[in-house]
Parts: structure tokens; sequence; C-alpha cells
């Protein structure tokens, strides 16, 4: 299994290397984050150039948030629209969700980007509103320029570090798993050993 997973990740890797400015967009549109640091990540290598990477990642995050953006903008015209809905409870609080997105609509979106984990329900929650699509297009890539810049400098951050301080981590890497290895066992003898007393008590 294990070779298995590590057979297909050197190829999904290799793809990537390959078409790796084609791959960006779709990708990112999906999942922005990781693959913004793990880009981060192979500009410190030379394996990407920022200056193509960064605008090709801004615009399939952004991609990305119109398409949850429709799925608010549907609500109950869809099945799959008015499945999110009911899921995030949309419905119960639509007149507040409309008045706090006619109100400050744009803090909404740049606080659900920075905050990433409550991002998809600002999104959802503007189409919802009905938030006019272009002042959310302003706000979401503003505020996604800024987020993709600090994950990709985050990302060549620490792949700027990994080659300087590679044996250090695999010394490290090496102490944990001893302290870990040994406070399992410590823990399982103690659990045999007092649970055995226990019986011989009883």
């Amino acid at each position: 299994m294990n070779a298995f997973l590590a057979t297909a990740s050197q190829f999904l890797f290799q793809l990537f290397l390959r078409y790796k400015y084609w791959l960006l967009f779709p990708i990112t549109a999906l999942e922005g984050p990781l693959i913004t640091m793990a880009s981060g990540f192979l500009v410190s290598t030379h394996q990407l150039n920022p200056w193509i990477a960064l605008p090709i990642i801004i615009a399939g995050d952004t991609t990305g948030d119109a398409l949850y953006y429709c799925i608010g903008w549907f609500g109950e015209r869809t099945r799959f629209s008015r499945w999110v809905i009911d899921k995030f409870n949309f419905e119960r609080h639509k007149v507040r969700v409309q008045k706090e997105f006619d109100k400050r609509g744009g803090e909404l979106l740049l606080f659900g980007k920075f905050t990433h984990a409550f991002g998809a329900v600002f999104l959802i929650g503007a189409g919802y509103a009905q938030m006019d699509f272009w002042t959310f297009l302003w706000y979401s890539f503003v505020g996604t320029a800024v987020k993709s810049s600090a994950l990709m400098y985050v990302g060549y951050l620490a792949g700027s570090a990994y080659e300087t301080y590679a044996n250090k981590f695999e010394s490290g890497s090496l102490w944990v798993a001893g302290i870990s290895v040994a406070i399992i066992a410590l823990g399982l003898f103690a659990q045999n050993y007092f649970g055995n007393k226990k019986e011989n008590t009883l």
C-alpha cells in the first residue's frame, strides 16, 4: 500500500511538473491554499516562475469563489443549490443574511477569505443575498491576491529552509519518533502492569 501511494504521488508530482501552469488553474479553483503553498515551495526550487504562477493562482481561486457565489445565487432553483442552502440554514436566516451583506458585504467577504475555515459560508451567503456580482468579484480578487501572495511566500520560505536544515529536520524527526515509541511502550507496560495487578487484587 505504501509503495502504491509513493508511486502514485511521484506520478502526480511528475505530471504536475510537466503541465504545471496548465494544471494550476483548475486545481486552485478546487483547493487554493494548499496548492499555493506547494507552488511557493516549487518556486524556491526554481520549478515555477512566481510571476507566471501567482496570477494563475489568483485567477483560479477567484473563479472558485465565483462558483460558490453561483451556488448561493441559484438558491432554491436547483436541487444541489437547495441542498447547500438547507445545509447552512440560510433560508431560516434569509432576512438577516441579506441585511448583513447589504450593510457590509465587502468586510464579510474579506473576513471569510482570511479565515478560510468559514470562507465557503460567506461566499455562498453573498450569492444568496444577491450581492452585486462585480462588487463581489472585486472583493474576492483583492482578498485572494493578498492571501495567495502570503501563502506562496510561506511556501517559498519553507522550500528555502528545507535544504539548509534538511539534516537537522531528519535528526529531529528520529528523536521525535524515538520518544513517541518510548512513550507508547511505557503506556502499554503500565496498562498491562496495573491491569494485571487489579485483576490479582480482585
